[in-house]
C-alpha cells in the first residue's frame, strides 16, 4: 500500500511539475526513479541474452534516462520522452487502473555498449511496477533530493557464513538532512539497505565536498534492516559514484 501511495504521488506530481520545469530551464529535476533487478534483457553481440538489472530515472521536463548493469558497469539502455495518458485531474482517477506510461525512445542500447538512435514507442503499466518506485519516497513524498548517486558493485555486505558480496546500490539525499539507500540483494530484490542524516560541505556535491554520513539504520545478512551507528566522512569525488542529481 505504502509502494501505492508512492507511485499516485509520483503521478500526481506530474501536472504540478510541468510548468515550474519550463520556467526554470537548464537541467531538470528528477520526478521518479524505480530501481528494477534483472528486468530488461540484454541481446549480446552472439545475439544471446541477458536479464539486466535496471534503473530508470524521469524527469520534469518528461524526459528520462534507463540505465542497466551490463557487464558489471551501469550504462544507459535508452533516452527519450514519455507521457502519461490519462487524466489526473478527474475525480477518482487514482482508483481506476492501469496507469499507463508511454515511453518515447530517441535512443537505445545495441550490443557492443553501443548507443544507436531510435524512434520507438511502448507503454508501461505502472501499476505493475509500483513497489520498484524508490522516490518519491514511500513515507514521505513531501521529501526533495538534493543529490543522488549509483553505482554496481559498491556496497559490502557481509554474509551470515563469513564471504562478502558486493552490491549494486543507489543513494538519495533529501533537503531535510536525511538520506535512504538501497542496494540489490540476492535473493530479497531491492531493500532499503541504510538510512540515517547526512551533512555536506557544499550543498552542490562538488567532487571536492566532505560528505559526513551518519547512519542509523543498516541492513544486515539474516536479520534485515536494524539499529545501527556509525558516522564516517567522505570526499565525494573519490567515492567512485555516477553522479545522477545534480546534473553534472
Amino acid at each position: 500500500m505504502k509502494k501505492r501511495i508512492a507511485l499516485l504521488a509520483m503521478i500526481a506530481l506530474l501536472c504540478a511539475v510541468c510548468g515550474a520545469a519550463a520556467e526554470k530551464g537548464g537541467e531538470a529535476e528528477i520526478l521518479a526513479v524505480f530501481f528494477c533487478p534483472e528486468a530488461q534483457i540484454i541481446t549480446e553481440a552472439d545475439h544471446s541474452k541477458e536479464l539486466a538489472d535496471t534503473v530508470v530515472f524521469l524527469y520534469h521536463d518528461f524526459t528520462y534516462i534507463q540505465y542497466v548493469d551490463h557487464d558489471d558497469r551501469y550504462e544507459i539502455y535508452s533516452g527519450g520522452t514519455f507521457e502519461v495518458d490519462f487524466d489526473w485531474n478527474a475525480p477518482g482517477w487514482q482508483y481506476d487502473s492501469p496507469h499507463i506510461l508511454t515511453i518515447h525512445a530517441q535512443r537505445f542500447h545495441t550490443a557492443d555498449h553501443v548507443l544507436e538512435t531510435a524512434d520507438l514507442t511502448y507503454d508501461i503499466n505502472l501499476d505493475r511496477v509500483a513497489d520498484y518506485c524508490l522516490y518519491p519516497n514511500n513515507i514521505r513524498p513531501d521529501l526533495k533530493l538534493t543529490a543522488a548517486f549509483m553505482q554496481v558493485n559498491k556496497q559490502k555486505l557481509a554474509k551470515a557464513d563469513g564471504s562478502e558480496e558486493y552490491l549494486p546500490t543507489i543513494w538519495f539525499y533529501y533537503d531535510d538532512g536525511s538520506f535512504e539507500q538501497y542496494a540489490i540483494v540476492g535473493g530479497q530484490g531491492v531493500v532499503l539497505f541504510s538510512s540515517g542524516d547526512y551533512a555536506v560541505t557544499d550543498p552542490g556535491f562538488t567532487a571536492n565536498s566532505v560528505l559526513t554520513i551518519h547512519r542509523t539504520m543498516k541492513y544486515r545478512d539474516g536479520t534485515g534492516l536494524a539499529g545501527y551507528d556509525s558516522t564516517h566522512d567522505y570526499v565525494i569525488g573519490e567515492l567512485d559514484f555516477i553522479r545522477i542529481w545534480p546534473a553534472e
